[in-house]
């Protein structure tokens, strides 16, 4: 039976610009992915906590002028600003602190990381082991399945000291990072609350994905977790089981089939994380999925201040393949939020860069700014012919 793998060296959060390995014998194709996109602010730089290359980094996609890409949730990103979305590759907008290995591995990835124009002059070189996942596509009502490989890699070796912080975050403006890398060890969780703690002291924006992953750690563990981190957070941003598994919250059923029909739970979803937490705002991906290939898309934000939240409209999709949406949602909603679009518009081209990445294969999501707005804006939803 044909299939499709996906092998993820994720440490990282935003994993960008996937690495491809044929092997016809066997009609397999393997994608070996490094980085998943940064977020970016016009001239000012963005922090993704480089977590994500040790396992899929789940997280967010947009490309600027150079095809940076989104994927894994275990990395952190620290941002500039910058004209292009958070995936682009500009070294003037994304800079990217994390751990890798002192070997021929951890240098593919940092050549990758580098062809979209990422900075990696803060990543840390040390340990033996790149941590991957393997990622198989599903069809239909058989779904996607992946499987974590870790333990003993460097990000998961690795002390909370290892990260200079004070260095790491000179000139950034945004710090990001997702529920994925607290999991992968207690010391990454102590290093993300380091992170925050040195963010709030030098007045950077901090955002955070819950992005619960129910294979790296428990309900339990996860909302321990994040009582602890999203108190020094800004933007928070959780879809689906994120609230009742990763966040313990009762308010949202995290159901996939119908999350549309239930969208004003995720409203209070929002009201009740800014309340007890403290959280500036807070970002969902609402979604009613059918099947592997089918489903519905919409977005929601909210803001604690004034206490108005924003819908994007509903976008029916065919996908082609469903990873790093949820990345790409996040860089869509970060590139948006620094580039002061108006909450409506923000939300608006969040949901658009996400489902375009479920148009495109692997954890980069190889698109422009240009075609995300449009996307954003058409009333046809961008099916026209470029021509």
């Amino acid at each position: 039976m044909q299939k499709q793998i996906y092998l993820h060296f994720a440490e990282a959060k935003y994993l960008r610009r996937s690495q491809r390995l044929r092997i016809s014998r066997v009609q397999k194709q393997i994608f070996i992915a490094f980085c998943r996109g940064g977020v970016s602010k016009t001239k000012s730089k963005i922090v993704k906590f480089p977590f994500h290359l040790s396992g899929k980094s789940d997280d967010s996609t947009v490309r600027p002028k150079n095809p940076p890409g989104t994927g894994p949730a275990v990395c952190p990103l620290l941002t500039k600003r910058s004209e292009e979305p958070p995936v682009s590759g500009n070294s003037s907008s994304i800079l990217f602190p994390k751990i890798l290995p002192a070997n021929r591995l951890g240098e593919c990835a940092l050549r990758s990381l580098k062809a979209y124009g990422v900075d990696t002059t803060r990543v840390v070189r040390q340990g033996d082991r790149l941590g991957s996942y393997v990622f198989e596509v599903g069809a239909s009502q058989r779904g996607n399945g992946c499987v974590y490989d870790r333990k003993y890699s460097a990000i998961n070796m690795a002390k909370r000291d290892v990260f200079n912080w004070d260095e790491i975050l000179k000139g950034i403006d945004v710090f990001y990072f997702s529920g994925v890398t607290p999991a992968v060890s207690d010391e990454m969780a102590a290093a993300c609350k380091d992170a925050l703690t040195a963010c709030r002291a030098k007045g950077i924006t901090t955002v955070c994905d819950v992005n619960y992953r129910g294979k790296m750690w428990s309900p339990e563990k996860s909302q321990a977790t994040m009582k602890e981190l999203l108190p020094l957070v800004d933007i928070c941003i959780a879809n689906d089981e994120d609230a009742p598994a990763g966040l313990g919250m009762t308010c949202v059923s995290g159901s996939l089939a119908h999350g549309i029909e239930e969208r004003d739970t995720y409203v209070e979803m929002a009201r009740q994380i800014c309340a007890e937490y403290g959280c500036k705002k807070v970002a969902s991906v609402v979604r009613n999925i059918s099947c592997v290939e089918r489903s519905i898309w919409m977005g929601m934000l909210f803001d604690a201040e004034s206490g108005e939240h924003w819908f994007s409209p509903a976008h029916d999709v065919h996908v082609l393949e469903g990873v790093a949406a949820g990345d790409a949602f996040n860089a869509g909603l970060v590139h948006a939020l620094i580039n002061d679009f108006d909450p409506q518009d923000a939300v608006n081209y969040a949901i658009a860069a996400s489902i375009l990445k479920l148009t495109i294969k692997g954890d980069s999501n190889l698109v422009t700014a240009g075609e995300i707005a449009a996307v954003a804006s058409a009333a046809d939803g961008g099916t026209r012919v470029a021509r």
